[in-house]
């Protein structure tokens, strides 16, 4: 199984999507047990609130720490070996990232 690290920014608007979007992924794939983890980087809207109801897990930043350092809290917290990283804003196509 997998782990799917999601760093955001002010990404309330969108996040919501992108997360409804992935577990679409892995229900058309069969893929149970992946887990998807938002790190919310200091925002200052609601994208922690957003990741959480839309079912992922949530590890919020004080304040603006980096992308990196995003990387490096998902990664540590992630209960699986196999890490997949994408954007919150659907940068990547979500289908490339996790079967392609």
């Amino acid at each position: 199984m997998f782990s799917i690290i999601i760093p955001a920014y002010n990404e309330e608007s969108v996040i919501t999507a992108t997360v409804f979007d992935i577990q679409k992924i892995l229900r058309l794939n069969n893929i149970e047990g992946a887990e998807i983890i938002i790190v919310d980087d200091g925002s200052s809207d609601k994208t922690s609130e957003m990741s959480i109801k839309s079912g992922a897990i949530s590890i919020s930043h004080p304040h603006n720490i980096g992308y990196g350092r995003s990387l490096k809290d998902g990664i540590s917290a992630a209960s699986h070996d196999t890490i997949v990283i994408t954007d919150a804003d659907g940068t990547y196509p979500m289908e490339t990232d996790l079967i392609g």
